[in-house]
């Protein structure tokens, strides 16, 4: 089998975690790019909206889980 990228969806949480080894070594393996879709898990922790969000909303939210992920990784990665 010949990979090129691998893609990683996670919400951080320990269950997803939990694939981070079999990512690693496939990439490693195969020497490929791994890119990483950071879900939110529930957006209803952040309020409830109708009609279209405002920028500083989704600023907000973008600054909140910028620190969650950055406290909850461990590896060497370059966030976007």
């Amino acid at each position: 089998m010949f990979f090129k990228k691998i893609l990683w969806a996670t919400d951080l949480s320990e269950n997803a975690a939990q694939a981070l080894p079999f990512v690693t070594t496939l990439s490693q393996g195969h020497q490929t790019e791994v890119h990483v879709l950071y879900v939110l898990e529930e957006m209803g922790s952040f309020g409830s909206w109708y009609g279209d969000f405002d920028r500083s909303e989704i600023d907000r939210i973008q600054d909140l889980e910028g620190k969650r992920l950055k406290r909850n990784w461990t590896g060497s990665a370059r966030v976007i």
